[in-house]
């Protein structure tokens, strides 16, 4: 099974470049990307994503490199905490927030209204410290 991320993600990295280029930035995407017309809930393969972010830091920053593909996906997380799905996993957060364990253990099943197919590994070391380590991903690891 392959990895997919939700469309309201690629929304929001098309969105980025409408906030900083304008219409035209969004003309250059659609030319040098193609089709831009994601549904908010479909999910798409990450490695769509990927290419979508390489082209969009080039339009933006000029080059494809780990400062722009941090940018990036500074955005990204910060509109992930605006939507709906981010507060609800914000509330979700809160409930466990006492019990890290809980957390760590269901970070995949939170993550999966963004994600699906994520190959990802959690270690809950005790003291409320842990470790999620994501495997196989397409992007940049400067990315988030």
């Amino acid at each position: 099974m392959f990895s997919t991320t939700t469309g309201l993600i690629l929304l929001n990295e098309v969105e980025l470049v409408k906030e900083k280029l304008g219409e035209n930035g969004v003309a250059e995407l659609k030319k040098q990307f193609g089709d831009i017309n994601f549904s908010a809930f479909g999910f798409y393969p990450e490695t769509l994503e990927a290419k979508l972010i390489s082209v969009i830091a080039e339009i933006i920053y000029g080059k494809d490199n780990d400062e722009s593909q941090y940018q990036i996906g500074y955005f990204n997380f910060k509109q992930f905490a605006k939507h709906l799905l981010g507060k609800a996993v914000q509330i979700t957060i809160t409930l466990f927030g006492r019990d890290m364990r809980k957390l760590f253990s269901n970070f995949k099943l939170i993550l999966e209204g963004y994600v699906k197919g994520t190959n990802l590994e959690v270690e809950f070391s005790g003291n409320n410290q842990g470790k999620i380590i994501f495997r196989d991903l397409p992007f940049n690891p400067n990315l988030y």
